[in-house]
């Protein structure tokens, strides 16, 4: 028997049925890293992202959705585009709460 290591189930519960299912999603930091406070990202790696998103045709005015603390708050340091936050999915969030996570992503669905 395989064990799913990942709760990004928990992720397409908060958001379906809501304007943010079928967003586009990526990592900020292209690693593969369990552990967040080995993950360092800044002004190039948000900049890549928007470049990356700007050459999709993505709008400046989309809003981007930081999962965790630290990924909001580096987004909201060097992004053009608005930003929002959500707790991060992970099993290594004690504090992650399903009906918690759905109400934030109705309050920036209404929002945008």
């Amino acid at each position: 028997m395989v064990k799913k290591k990942s709760l990004d189930y928990r992720l397409a519960a908060a958001v379906y049925g809501t304007p943010l299912w079928g967003a586009f999603m990526t990592d900020l930091v292209a690693i593969n890293e369990s552990k967040s406070d080995n993950v360092v990202s800044g002004e190039a790696e948000v900049k890549a992202l928007e470049s990356h998103l700007d050459q999709l045709g993505v709008s400046s005015r989309a809003v981007l959705v930081g999962l965790g603390d630290k990924t909001a708050a580096t987004l909201r340091q060097f992004a053009q585009r608005p930003v929002e936050k959500l707790p991060h999915y992970s099993g290594a969030n004690g504090h992650w709460k399903a009906a918690n996570t759905r109400q934030a992503v109705l309050k920036i669905a209404e929002k945008y």
